[in-house]
């Protein structure tokens, strides 16, 4: 996307690690139930089940995402009733955006339906819990190579380096594709600055209401990475939109006011020199109905 109009692109999650033992830790891929569609077979997410353990095919894991149970936090364990997506955030040093915790800034992609939300859990892992090629589950290695993946993590690389064409970038696909999704935080940084400069700058963040509104750019500009991230993962989970290349690809029109927006409007209030952004925060029925993990 152009810078013009906070325009969007798209960004991803990813790893590289190395994997320790060649083991098939699942049975075929034709056998396998997966009734919340996550890429995760029912029988690891059931009550009694293994769980997931990372990184995949080592001997002793380091960590295992045991299936739910009452009075669990729900990025910690997996369940069998709602989708469970692994995430990989590549933080750049230093890092442009205030907001410390990454799930924070993902929060709208936990939140259900009915709150304009995917209703998916998120599980921040570190890239050496996954395989070489993001793979959280395997069905079959070639020494410590998985050659059947079952499931892959998402990642999303943030940049701050500027100038940049482009806010953010991702293809788009689901996490078992291409991982090239990236959040331009430098350039989101610069372009909120550009816009407000010497100006007083205010964001509203989905509705038009007071208790929506944020004010001053570094408030502004953390909003706006949100907005870029939870934008460029709908990418990166091939969210149900039809390409259209008035819109700069999988996109609605501009103002349309939807996550998948092409762009973000913001307008100049000359009588009291301040720009406002209109950041949308709701996902469409039609892409909360087409989402796919796997």
């Amino acid at each position: 996307m152009r810078e013009q109009k906070g325009t969007i692109s798209t960004w991803a999650l990813g790893l590289l690690v190395a994997v320790t033992l060649a083991v098939a830790l699942l049975p075929p891929p034709a056998l396998a139930i997966d009734n919340d569609a996550d890429g995760i077979p029912d029988e690891l997410e059931s009550a009694g089940g293994p769980g997931v353990a990372l990184p995949p095919g080592a001997a002793v894991p380091a960590v295992t995402y045991r299936p739910c149970e009452p009075g669990d936090e729900r990025n910690k364990c997996v369940d069998v009733g709602s989708m469970d997506l692994f995430v990989i955030f590549r933080k750049a040093e230093p890092n442009i955006s205030f907001i410390s915790d990454p799930l924070e800034l993902m929060d709208l992609v936990t939140r259900s339906n009915i709150e304009s939300g995917l209703n998916i859990s998120l599980h921040l892992i570190e890239e050496s819990l996954a395989g070489p090629d993001r793979e959280i589950l395997c069905d079959e290695f070639d020494g410590p190579y998985c050659i059947a993946p079952v499931q892959k993590a998402l990642r999303i690389t943030e940049i701050t380096t500027i100038p940049q064409p482009v806010l953010g970038y991702c293809p788009q696909g689901t996490p078992m594709g291409l991982d090239d999704a990236t959040v331009y935080t430098g350039a989101v940084a610069d372009f909120v600055h550009s816009v407000c400069s010497g100006k007083n700058c205010q964001a509203y963040v989905g509705e038009q209401v007071s208790a929506n509104l944020v004010t001053g750019e570094d408030n502004v500009i953390d909003k706006y990475i949100e907005y870029v991230t939870i934008h460029e993962i709908g990418h990166t989970i091939d969210l149900s939109l039809n390409y259209d290349r008035r819109f700069g690809g999988y996109h609605y029109k501009t103002g349309t006011d939807y996550i998948m927006d092409q762009s973000v409007v913001y307008k100049e209030q000359k009588n009291s020199n301040t720009i406002t952004f209109y950041l949308p925060h709701q996902y469409s029925g039609e892409s909360q109905a087409g989402l796919r993990l796997h």
